[in-house]
């Protein structure tokens, strides 16, 4: 947090910049002689070695000083976020306007003031609750995921082809609309929204059209596996009698409508209007009712592990599961976790 919100103030010798200044400079880049929307800026603070810029840019400004003017010349990544622009080359017509160096903040009362926090130790306090809250949820959701594959290990059955054809189609939608990330999250989650009967299935070729045979029989053995462990937890749910109130089904709905402030009331009638809307709020919170049944009479066992290996993505060995991309690893910090044995262009893009 100190790393981000630290100052600059100028070089006090004229010198070259190195990596670790901040240059602020003017831009204007252009790709077959062409501007290009999002291609320029003024006066815009760039730290060298940041990688905030695409691979090239950086380096290229780095031993120049105040005043210079360049051409920056690099090369779009294959993988940049803006189709039009990747793998094209481009030249940058730039400016270094003035050389500067970071500062130091310190990490006192007045810092935390930046977060609205009266102390320093009020911040201290918020970031450790804070952290605790998400190494719990990600506790949870890792004993959930463990649970589920237990579940699956389970005598296999064939499941209705008809539910296996819808929840199929709904993981091609989801592919479709995010082509950047073609294994959402939640693919191997359930996904039971209780409407599973067969007029609901629609035809499938023009959602998996372009999908390659080896994804179109991942993706089916993933719908099989949703609808599979949705039956088995429905089942689990009807045997011991588990519902969810509709107090905690309003609960739920308020939380999912304050994530839209000022569209309160459009969401809440959105929501009131439609039984699928309000079925899709229903739902998660009675598979986790029942996933803690489950948790309450298996036999637990808490393990210490670093953070990263808590937020570990699933072994993509596992059947039916999706293979995923390698996330950024994240610092090693213990947490605990239990386990049951039943800025404009030419920014970086992300990936």
């Amino acid at each position: 947090m100190a790393e981000q919100h630290k100052g600059s103030e100028p070089i006090k010798t004229k010198r070259a910049s190195k990596n670790g200044d901040i240059v602020v400079i003017d831009f204007v880049g252009s790709v077959d002689g062409e501007k290009f929307d999002g291609g320029s800026a003024e006066n815009h603070h760039l730290e060298l070695g940041s990688s905030q810029f695409i691979p090239g840019f950086e380096e290229q400004l780095v031993g120049k000083k105040a005043g210079s003017k360049l051409e920056v010349k690099v090369t779009f990544p294959d993988n940049y976020g803006q189709a039009n622009l990747s793998g094209k080359d481009a030249v940058f017509e730039t400016e270094i306007k003035e050389i500067r160096q970071a500062t130091d903040i310190e990490i006192d009362d007045d810092f935390a003031k930046l977060f609205g926090m009266d102390e320093l130790s009020a911040l201290r306090d918020a970031l450790k609750t804070q952290i605790e809250q998400e190494l719990g949820q990600a506790t949870k959701a890792r004993l959930k995921r463990e649970l589920l594959d237990k579940l699956e290990e389970v005598e296999p059955f064939d499941v209705p082809q008809s539910m296996s054809d819808q929840e199929y189609e709904s993981i091609c939608r989801a592919v479709n609309a995010n082509q950047d990330n073609p294994a959402p999250a939640d693919l191997n989650e359930t996904k039971n929204d209780g409407e599973g009967d067969a007029s609901k299935a629609t035809s499938l070729a023009p959602l998996d059209e372009g999908l390659s045979d080896d994804d179109k029989t991942e993706y089916r053995q993933i719908a099989e596996r949703r609808v599979r462990l949705a039956l088995v937890l429905q089942e689990v749910g009807r045997l011991n009698n588990i519902e969810v109130s509709d107090e905690e089904v309003q609960r739920a709905l308020f939380q999912e409508v304050s994530r839209y402030p000022g569209q309160e009331k459009q969401i809440m009638e959105l929501y009131q209007k439609n039984p699928q809307a309000m079925a899709s709020i229903r739902a998660p919170l009675y598979e986790d009712k029942i996933v803690d049944f489950i948790t309450e009479m298996a036999e637990v066992s808490e393990k210490k592990v670093t953070r990263e290996v808590l937020l570990a993505e699933p072994s993509s060995e596992t059947p039916g599961k999706p293979k995923k991309s390698k996330s950024k690893k994240a610092p090693a910090k213990k947490a605990s976790a239990k386990k049951t044995s039943a800025k404009s262009t030419p920014k970086k893009a992300k990936k």
